[in-house]
């Protein structure tokens, strides 16, 4: 279900600006500067523990959500918020593809590109029969979750066309 965009969120960093911008055109605006130290604080906890707990979401193995976890908290203590530039699979699903072409089992695959430098991480993202690993792993998780939604999707369908 398509969720309801009442407003968006732009964040001016250099001014410490949270702007709250509704689809009406008005805006509210929190200054982070005039917030109490303790909600400040409480604030950073939160925004970190919100950017790790995303790095494991839908995650299929503990193994997996860890590796990711680490991989944001090396990517946070370089200086870098953005995974990598953004747009390449996480280390988890990497290595399961890596798993599943060499045979290697979770743990093995997860250690050998958690040592890989980014741009080793980059060339072996590149590769075509990581890209179809990969591409096969994502259409599975799909398949899974669009079996256990199948009932209701049933539903939904014979109410659409009564």
């Amino acid at each position: 279900m398509a969720r309801n965009k009442l407003a968006t969120k732009e964040i001016d960093l250099p001014k410490g600006l949270v702007v709250i911008c509704f689809e009406d055109g008005s805006k509210l605006t929190l200054d982070a500067a005039k917030l109490p130290d303790l909600m400040l604080d409480r604030a950073k906890l939160h925004g970190l523990s919100q950017k790790l707990g995303d790095s494991y979401a839908g995650n299929k193995s503990v193994a997996e959500a860890k590796a990711n976890v680490q991989s944001v908290i090396d990517q946070l203590m370089a200086g870098d918020w953005n995974r990598g530039g953004g747009g390449g699979p996480q280390l988890g699903i990497l290595a399961e593809a890596l798993a599943k072409l060499t045979g290697k089992d979770m743990d093995e695959a997860l250690a050998a590109v958690t040592k890989l430098s980014d741009d080793e991480r980059k060339t072996l993202r590149g590769n075509s029969q990581i890209k179809f690993a990969i591409a096969e792993i994502q259409t599975a998780r799909a398949k899974l979750a669009a079996d256990a939604d199948a009932e209701a999707g049933k539903e939904f369908l014979t109410t659409l066309f009564k």
